[in-house]
């Protein structure tokens, strides 16, 4: 899968989804690319392990066609590999559970992670009694061990 994508370095609470979104399906339109699925956040970095400050993440859209990086916006293909997928509908605040629970799976099952987790978008995240909830799939990329 190909997608075009924005980087970003910190808390992941403070990545501009709004604004990068927009900007993704800007640079699609303008360049005749067609989106191939819902927007996703890929997070290369575990926050138990990484200062918050050096967290890694990039905001994508997977897109068709001939993509080209643009200013901001890079373009890469993720490769082909099996996943452990969970659904996850929920506040922000609880998605770290999640994430233990899918480990604890993927170990359980003879498998190690193999790849930067990926949190697919479904519906656009919603402020319900002030907290964020999000409607996602949750996908890690596995490999047996």
């Amino acid at each position: 899968m190909q997608v075009a994508y924005i980087e970003h370095r910190g808390s992941f609470s403070s990545i501009p989804w709004e604004e990068d979104i927009g900007k993704l399906y800007g640079y699609a339109k303008a360049h005749k690319l067609r989106p191939a699925m819902r927007p996703m956040g890929i997070y290369p970095d575990d926050p138990k392990k990484v200062p918050e400050e050096r967290l890694r993440s990039e905001v994508a859209l997977p897109v068709r066609g001939p993509a080209t990086p643009e200013g901001e916006i890079r373009v890469k293909a993720l490769p082909e590999t099996d996943m452990a997928t969970v659904k996850f509908r929920g506040p922000t605040s609880d998605i770290s559970r999640v994430y233990t629970e899918v480990h604890a799976w993927i170990q359980a099952n003879g498998y190690v992670p193999a790849g930067a987790p990926m949190e697919l978008y479904t519906k656009k995240p919603k402020v319900v009694g002030g907290r964020t909830e999000l409607t996602a799939k949750i996908e890690i990329p596995v490999r047996r061990r």
